[in-house]
């Protein structure tokens, strides 16, 4: 299990579908360390959880996910093959204020 703190950045979360019908939200959080290298943790919800939280998975949202890391294997540009780390999330606690529209809708809906 890892537990990541950050923004949602350089965009807004994204939703899609799976041929079956299972929402799948990916979204990304920066992270620099001292020596000002900046990691990309690629995050991704399933199903219904995914749903309920793209609507707060805004650009610059501060947050904290947790989730397993799962190791990816993609293709590259030039056709050989590249693998990456993806983090499966199971949890996300939403830091400091929210925008005007979330927190009308939050007024609205029961909580989590």
């Amino acid at each position: 299990m890892v537990s990541i703190a950050g923004r949602v950045q350089p965009k807004d979360a994204e939703m899609r579908y799976s041929d079956k019908g299972t929402a799948i939200v990916n979204f990304n959080i920066p992270k620099e360390d001292k020596d000002k290298y900046t990691a990309w943790y690629k995050c991704v919800i399933f199903g219904a959880y995914a749903e309920k939280m793209v609507q707060y998975l805004k650009k610059g949202t501060s947050l904290t996910v947790h989730g397993r890391l799962t190791p990816k294997e993609y293709e590259k540009s030039d056709g050989t093959k590249g693998y990456s780390l993806e983090v499966v999330v199971i949890d996300i606690e939403l830091q400091g204020s929210r925008t005007e529209a979330q927190k009308e809708e939050a007024s609205t809906e029961p909580a989590f």
